[in-house]
């Protein structure tokens, strides 16, 4: 909620509810780091408000939307296109519905009612220039600055992002690397994961301590988008999808 009116509004209005103990419930949903991006700082209905963090989409959930999607619009997924968007969303409803939205803009200009994987494979370039104008200037200047990195890791800790709140340690890393024994290669320490070198840990990441433990979140939220889509555009082979981590090899920032 960008108006700060209306914002402030509503927070009246939950106040005074609460204040008459009302039994009214208000049901808010929107996209923020935390409850007080999203009503605002006002104590006195902070004790009244519950968040509840939504969960990335399992596969049948990403399935059901999709199947959605097609009645709604008339059009067809073959299995291979289902497949595919359902390694690619990495269980985000937005990249979902983007990829699916794309892919079907390319079937329909190409006057067909069934969406195939180069759909998907052609959509992906329109998805990675979207979450590109989303990058903040002071971002853009890093990335060229930035050296190259592991394209695998890379990968894992871009989709690691995709949390909830977009924090996330190393042990998310390591499972999305397969839990392999060499993964642990990728960290130092229990409360050191991610070294400097490490997807440029100062230039990107937020860090938080809690004990032993470590968390990371990208400090521009459209990044871990971007690299996840670019990296899947030109690492994955549009003949031979799976679930697989992606190959590692190096490339540029």
């Amino acid at each position: 909620m960008q108006n700060v009116e209306f914002r402030q509004s509503l927070a009246e209005l939950m106040k005074n509810l609460s204040d008459r103990a009302a039994r009214v419930q208000i049901v808010l949903a929107g996209v923020a780091n935390d409850l007080q991006e999203l009503t605002g700082y006002i104590p006195s209905i902070r004790r009244n408000v519950v968040g509840v963090a939504m969960p990335r989409m399992n596969e049948s959930e990403i399935r059901a939307l999709l199947r959605i999607g097609e009645q709604a619009a008339g059009i067809q997924f073959d299995d291979a296109v289902t497949s595919t968007i359902v390694l690619l969303a990495n269980g985000s409803p937005y990249l979902v519905r983007l990829l699916a939205h794309h892919a079907s803009m390319r079937a329909l200009d190409a006057n067909r009612l069934v969406v195939v994987l180069n759909d998907v494979w052609n959509a992906l370039d329109r998805v990675i220039d979207e979450a590109h104008s989303r990058l903040s200037q002071h971002t853009l200047r890093q990335l060229e600055r930035a050296p190259a990195a592991d394209a695998q890791l890379l990968a894992a800790v871009a989709r690691a992002a995709n949390t909830p709140d977009g924090w996330f340690t190393a042990r998310d890393i390591i499972d999305l690397l397969g839990g392999r024994t060499e993964a642990m290669a990728y960290t130092q320490s229990p409360s050191e994961p991610l070294s400097k070198e490490h997807l440029w840990r100062d230039a990107f990441l937020d860090t938080r301590r809690d004990g032993d433990d470590v968390s990371y979140r990208f400090r521009d939220e459209a990044l871990p988008t971007y690299l996840w889509m670019l990296i899947a555009r030109d690492r994955l082979s549009i003949d031979n999808l799976t679930n697989a981590p992606i190959e590692s090899s190096s490339g540029g920032g």
